[in-house]
């Protein structure tokens, strides 16, 4: 039987590739609710540049990123889309808890969250397997950039992308520091 269109197949993949599934085949297909009860999809998400930064309030280098990310949202502003997915287990932090953390600690763009943790079919999309874990989407839904070792801050970057002024790959704190587009 032929399984090439399966969701759960294409998931699996993914997952086992990590970064690298990305880079091939650029944003998952997914839909979720953000904790302000708007729709979150691929399909919405194209055409734009996207930040989706995967995370959990018990991590510090999580947490300790989130200033950054800040400072993206509002140096591009409108420019480019944030969207962050919680790793925070539902046997550890609520819907509500959670909902009042992210408003206190200023964590911008719309927070997705389905209390699964690491068992969430968006780590499994995404193919994350350490957090923080950040990837940038350009417009065209191709993988920008892609956290691979952060304790290294290296980064796999996409042949042709141009996402900073200059030609050079970017991270995080370049898009934070305006050095990048």
């Amino acid at each position: 039987a032929d399984r090439s269109g399966d969701p759960t197949l294409i998931d699996d993949v993914r997952a086992r590739l990590g970064a690298l599934g990305l880079r091939a085949g650029g944003l998952p297909e997914f839909v979720a609710t953000a904790l302000d009860g708007t729709a979150v999809s691929d399909e919405a998400l194209r055409g734009k540049v996207v930040v989706v930064d995967f995370w959990a309030t018990w991590c510090g280098p999580c947490v300790e990123q989130i200033p950054d990310l800040r400072r993206i949202a509002e140096r591009h502003g409108p420019d480019v889309t944030m969207v962050g997915v919680s790793l925070d287990d539902a046997d550890m932090m609520s819907t509500s808890a959670l909902r009042a953390w992210v408003e206190r600690e200023g964590v911008p763009g719309s927070q997705l969250y389905d209390g699964q943790g690491w068992d969430s079919r968006l780590v499994r999309a995404f193919g994350v397997r350490q957090i923080p874990f950040s990837v940038v989407v350009a417009a065209d839904g191709k993988l920008v950039i892609s956290d691979v070792d952060d304790a290294n801050e290296e980064f796999v970057v996409a042949d042709d992308a141009k996402i900073t002024r200059d030609g050079k790959a970017a991270n995080l704190s370049d898009l934070a520091a305006g050095d990048a587009v």
